[in-house]
């Protein structure tokens, strides 16, 4: 299980998702913080209660890091039940810090974070057709590297942050949200109430607005190359929920769950494979 916080100047967005073998998922949470109360708010034009409610008389990097505590530590400690049976937690929670204006307090959030759920700092990037492409972009020392993400040491925190292709990982999760129920590979959303009630589908709609409606694909070749780029709308409408199903599945990856038919992005042995039995008859022969 894995979560994503998109941070914002006024409100966190956040998302949970639960992911098994061949990268099906299942959102199981969601929502705005502060908690905007009985009314169940998505559109950042709708927001009414901000930090500016909840943490008055603080700067705004102390709203972001007194909501991250709040939200977080939740998170951290809340427990799911399982289909099968049992309860599981929170294995990875990434946060957005992307925001140049908010990059400082997240950062010293997520070091200073320590209630054992593993949590690093986020940061999307757009690589696009006239990009450097992904796999040519040079290696550090001790990264952790998977497919089009990478796991790094911050140059100004002691922390390690992860960076990813965004354009890839948004095409990654579109495919899984279009693929038909019944095999590997799709991601669903959780479709009953706290009491066991069957959910109206109209619960989400604010949420499948966000993931399907808010971008489009456009395929767009150069540098003798074909990418799929991503790109708003025209009335630019909230995008929030998305990069968290995006982060979140980015999460997943970096857990260990792997893509259908995907090798291993595990660093190969580069030595040659000895056939000691194929050795042995041949120095048998020279004796």
């Amino acid at each position: 299980m894995t979560a994503f916080v998109d941070v914002q100047h006024h409100n966190l967005y956040y998302l949970v998702a639960s992911w098994q073998p061949g990268f099906s998922g299942q959102i199981v949470d969601y929502g705005v913080w502060p908690d905007q109360g009985q009314t169940r708010v998505m559109s950042q034009a709708d927001i009414r209660n901000k930090f500016d409610q909840k943490y008055p008389g603080l700067t705004m990097d102390q709203q972001v890091y007194r909501a991250l505590g709040d939200l977080v530590s939740g998170l951290a400690v809340q427990s799911y039940r399982l289909d099968r049976g049992g309860e599981q937690r929170i294995e990875q929670i990434l946060v957005d810090a992307s925001d140049g204006q908010l990059t400082n307090a997240i950062y010293q959030f997520c070091r200073e974070f320590r209630q054992g759920t593993k949590i690093h700092p986020s940061h999307g990037r757009y690589v696009g057709a006239k990009s450097q492409p992904w796999a040519q972009w040079r290696r550090k020392k001790g990264e952790k590297v998977g497919p089009h993400w990478r796991l790094r040491a911050s140059e100004e925190w002691p922390i390690r942050h992860v960076i990813y292709d965004a354009n890839w990982w948004k095409t990654f999760v579109h495919q899984r949200l279009k693929a038909p129920f019944g095999g590997e590979g799709t991601i669903g959303i959780y479709g009953l109430s706290t009491d066991g009630r069957k959910l109206d589908p109209r619960h989400h709609m604010d949420l499948v607005d966000q993931v399907c409606r808010s971008e489009y694909p456009v395929k767009v070749t150069a540098l003798e190359r074909t990418v799929i780029e991503w790109q708003e709308r025209p009335n630019r409408p909230d995008n929030h929920m998305l990069d968290c199903l995006v982060g979140a599945a980015v999460g997943g990856s970096m857990c260990g769950v792997e893509m259908e038919g995907n090798r291993s992005y595990k660093r190969q042995s580069t030595r040659a494979k000895v056939d000691f039995a194929a050795a042995y008859r041949q120095n048998a022969l020279k004796s």
